[in-house]
């Protein structure tokens, strides 16, 4: 059994949605959500992260399975950002770097005895594989050290360095189970879209046939 059945039983599910509110004011959107595989790995890709991280067995099992992904994507075009509306992104390889700079630069505010009270762990000792689209919200896989194998997510919202899975299973499960606290994290950070005004419209709940 694959340590990813959970994500591969949401790509299973039928007529996805997200139930979407606007908080106080009236009204309701039912904004259809697909997930994407963007780029399959090569066997050479494959072989490169086995040889690079071979104390991560799971990273590499993961990108052999899905590749990059694209997850909870609106089905509607958003009229303010002309793009379709994601709630996670996790990246291919060759992505990583560029995340990682992301990152830095935001750590780069931070001096001496602050960076070592936000960050548990050394940055270079991890692969920033993933974000929340449209926000600067990063997931970093720690590979070296004591906390090796765990998810971190770094929110540059208060500058807050969380682990979201003791895992990289663990936090893909939790990608994947469109629960009432995974809504209210998509809530926080992702805006659907009617498509056709510039209204925001929050995450509510998850259904699927």
């Amino acid at each position: 059994m694959s340590q990813f059945a959970e994500l591969h039983a949401l790509f299973r599910r039928e007529n996805q949605r997200m139930i979407c509110g606007r908080g106080h004011e009236p009204g309701q959107l039912i904004a259809g959500v697909s997930h994407r595989v963007l780029q399959r790995l090569t066997g050479e890709e494959l072989a490169r992260l086995q040889r690079d991280y071979p104390e991560q067995p799971a990273l590499h099992d993961f990108y052999a399975e899905f590749g990059s992904l694209e997850l909870y994507v609106a089905e509607t075009l958003c009229v303010s950002s002309d793009e379709y509306p994601t709630a996670f992104l996790l990246a291919a390889p060759e992505e990583w770097d560029d995340l990682k700079d992301s990152v830095q630069d935001w750590l780069e505010w931070l001096e001496g005895d602050e960076l070592d009270e936000v960050m548990p762990f050394a940055l270079d000792d991890s692969i920033v594989f993933g974000r929340v689209p449209r926000a600067a919200t990063y997931f970093m896989l720690v590979v070296r050290g004591e906390h090796a194998g765990k998810v971190y997510e770094f929110d540059h919202d208060g500058y807050e360095v969380d682990c979201v899975g003791a895992s990289l299973p663990a936090f893909i499960a939790w990608l994947a189970i469109p629960d009432e606290a995974l809504c209210r994290y998509i809530r926080a950070h992702t805006r659907y879209s009617d498509g056709v005004t510039e209204k925001e419209w929050l995450a509510e709940r998850y259904e699927s046939d």
